[in-house]
């Protein structure tokens, strides 16, 4: 072997540990942190229940009793909303949202009349109510568990859509009334949910919801379309509503 290139081996294997040492240790790229704040938009489905009373008030000179009985129900459930979201204090989210949600939740109940002799021949009263959509605006306020998964309570305002109708009739004195009304009632709405970001570098968001909402219920005073005329009275009381769902949505 020839000296200078024994000389440039001898110093190369001398160089090489230095300069491995001098090299910065190997670190892994940090995991990308998802950011909350900003607007969203998306859409959920789910299980909307009613529950409520209904009752008819005949009138006195029938000398029948009252009826009454549960006009609530279930239904499927479908619709959008979108919001605002500020991260703040690194494990704090506040924000508003807006939603609409369509259903048919209610159902029909059919009570004979009854008096004091028993029942009435060919009396009967049939009372239902329809709850058709819902809407509210919200504040969400919640706490991160970890940088990815909220959990968070919401309240604000809410308005739904109450469909009522009764008839009640007996072919027997020719007696017979119908009663309806539409009302889009104000109430308050009320929840709590959660809220994942499975992939920090997208914008997708889903969440499990829960909202209970209340609303004021309605009266109808209706007169019979035959003799006799007397007024009968119907009511539905105040429903209460409960709203299960699960979403996604897109943060912009």
């Amino acid at each position: 072997m020839k000296p200078v290139i024994a000389v440039g081996l001898v110093l190369g294997m001398a160089i090489a540990p230095a300069a491995a040492a001098d090299m910065p240790p190997y670190s892994k790229a940090p995991t990308p942190v998802f950011n909350w704040t900003g607007f969203y938009v998306g859409g959920d489905i789910g299980i909307a229940s009613t529950t409520n009373n209904a009752e008819w008030d005949p009138a006195p000179l029938l000398g029948v009793m009252q009826a009454s009985g549960g006009t609530g129900g279930a239904s499927f459930a479908a619709g959008g909303f979108g919001g605002y979201n500020w991260q703040f204090a690194r494990s704090w989210v506040a924000g508003v949202e807006a939603d609409w949600t369509g259903m048919k939740a209610g159902t029909s109940v059919t009570e004979p009349w009854l008096s004091i002799a028993g029942v009435v021949p060919g009396g009967f009263t049939t009372l239902t109510s329809e709850l058709d959509w819902t809407a509210s605006v919200r504040a969400r306020f919640g706490y991160l568990i970890v940088p990815s998964f909220l959990a968070y309570a919401t309240a604000g305002v809410a308005w739904g859509n109450m469909r009522y109708s009764a008839n009640s009739s007996s072919a027997a004195i020719g007696y017979t009334t119908t009663a309806a009304v539409s009302n889009t009632e104000t109430g308050w709405v009320a929840g709590i949910g959660f809220e994942w970001a499975p992939f920090a570098a997208s914008g997708l968001l889903l969440r499990a919801e829960y909202l209970n909402y209340g609303f004021g219920g309605a009266q109808v005073v209706s007169t019979a379309n035959a003799f006799p005329a007397f007024p009968s009275g119907y009511s539905w009381s105040s429903p209460n509503v409960s709203l299960g769902r699960i979403a996604a949505s897109y943060k912009f």
